[in-house]
């Protein structure tokens, strides 16, 4: 992302997640890193405002097969990343039990209008 500021412009990394977690309201109370078979599962667990537990799984899903996301949910089941959550969101598709997509979420409110 390229900010102004002081009449000079800086190139900063975006941190996704972290995006992400501001958006909805999470208040973070913890995040852990998984691997399974060189694959990295990044996992938010918070609350939101209401008092809703959220679980928010982040992975790499680019050339993903069917096989893939079996593999995914399999391991995400017998982990039981989701457990205890009222809503669970993953990054892009998912045959995860009880997940949804983030993607159309954080879309509607990282373009949503800003109230001054």
């Amino acid at each position: 992302m390229r900010l102004h500021r002081d009449g000079e412009t800086r190139e900063r990394p975006v941190d996704l997640p972290e995006t992400f977690n501001s958006l909805l309201g999470l208040d973070v109370q913890t995040r852990k890193v998984y691997r399974n078979n060189g694959r990295r599962y990044l996992v938010y667990r918070g609350a939101l405002r209401n008092g809703r537990n959220v679980v928010i799984i982040w992975r790499t899903t680019q050339g993903w097969t069917k096989k893939d996301y079996k593999r995914d949910r399999d391991f995400v089941v017998e982990n039981k990343l989701t457990a205890g959550a009222d809503e669970v969101f993953v990054n892009g598709d998912s045959l995860i039990p009880g997940a949804q997509s983030l993607d159309p979420l954080f879309k509607e409110r990282m373009f949503a209008g800003v109230e001054a």
